[in-house]
């Protein structure tokens, strides 16, 4: 399971999301609070970025992957 850093909007605190599947399927609109300062965030804003970041985490590997392998046939 990967984690992702989230930085609070209200006080810049890092909070950890290590489940997103627990956040997607939660009943509760703001199923995760900021672990600094309590803020509550949304459902919505955390699967948007949970998605944003592993779009950049698979670009990123695509990324090295086509790297090493032209640098493999040279």
């Amino acid at each position: 399971m990967i984690a992702i850093q989230y930085l609070c909007p209200e006080c810049a605190g890092m909070t950890e999301i290590t489940d997103i599947e627990k956040i997607k399927n939660a009943e509760d609109q703001y199923p995760l609070t900021c672990h600094a300062c309590g803020a509550p965030f949304s459902k919505d804003a955390l699967i948007k970025f949970a998605r944003q970041k592993a779009e950049e985490m698979i670009n990123e590997a695509l990324f090295q992957l086509k790297n090493s392998s032209s640098q493999g046939n040279k």
